[in-house]
């Protein structure tokens, strides 16, 4: 019985020491929500995105700056797919998005510290 309350008591220290913004337990487990600490290299964040996340990275590094028109056009996929595409990948901060000055309603998508143009 003892050893049960020493469990419980460890357990609600655990709960105030952890119970912190961004932080939580569920099933037992400590979750820490919020910026990632240390580097990523480029493939360890490709490597959890979707496939045409991917597919449009490469495109993106081969052609230079496209727009998501375009995109769909070499990649052959639709403009939905494309777009959620370039929403992952603008998440993580591996592609930029700059005004496209022929139609401003349009942006450019580009690999940062590409200078290419369409």
């Amino acid at each position: 019985m003892a050893v049960v309350w020493a469990y419980q008591f460890l357990f609600k220290l655990l709960l105030i020491a952890i119970r912190k913004p961004g932080r939580e337990i569920i099933n037992g487990y400590l979750w820490i929500h919020g910026p990632v600490y240390g580097t990523v290299t480029e493939n360890e964040a490709l490597a959890d995105l979707p496939p045409s996340a991917k597919l449009v990275y490469k495109v993106l590094e081969y052609e230079g700056e496209l727009t998501q028109q375009r995109l769909a056009e070499e990649t052959r996929l639709s403009t939905r797919t494309v777009r959620y595409a370039l929403n992952s990948l603008e998440s993580i901060e591996l592609i930029e998005q700059k005004v496209y000055f022929a139609d401003a309603r349009k942006r450019l998508y580009s690999l940062p510290g590409s200078t290419e143009t369409e």
